[in-house]
C-alpha cells in the first residue's frame, strides 16, 4: 500500500466531519452512530497527539499543511494514514447501513 501525500492526508482528516453529518440521519441505527463518531473523535485524538495540536479537523489538516516536506517521515505518514483510514471505514460502515435501509 502506498503512502498518501500529506495534502491528501488534510483533506481526509478535514473531510471526516462532513461525511459523518451526511451518514448520521434519522433512521440510522444509533449504535452504527455513535461508533462511527467514536471513530471519528478517536482519529482526531490520535493525530491530533501525533501532531501536537487540537483535536479539530481544521487543526490537524492545518497541522499536516505547515509541516515542512521534509520533516515527514514515511513511518509518520503511513501513521496519520491508518489513523485516517480506520475512522472513515466506520464512517463508510455507517453509509452502508444507510443505503440498505433506503
Amino acid at each position: 500500500m502506498s503512502t498518501s501525500a500529506p495534502s491528501d492526508l488534510a483533506v481526509a482528516f478535514r473531510s471526516l466531519p462532513r461525511r459523518l453529518r451526511q451518514a448520521t440521519g434519522d433512521d440510522a441505527p444509533p449504535a452504527a452512530v455513535a461508533l462511527a463518531a467514536n471513530a471519528v473523535q478517536a482519529a482526531f485524538a490520535s493525530a491530533a497527539a501525533m501532531l501536537k495540536c487540537s483535536e479539530t479537523s481544521d487543526a490537524i489538516g492545518l497541522a499536516i499543511e505547515q509541516r515542512r516536506v521534509d520533516d515527514w517521515t514515511d513511518a509518520d505518514l503511513a501513521e496519520l494514514q491508518t489513523i485516517a483510514q480506520t475512522a472513515a471505514k466506520q464512517v463508510r460502515h455507517l453509509e452502508d447501513l444507510r443505503r440498505e435501509e433506503e
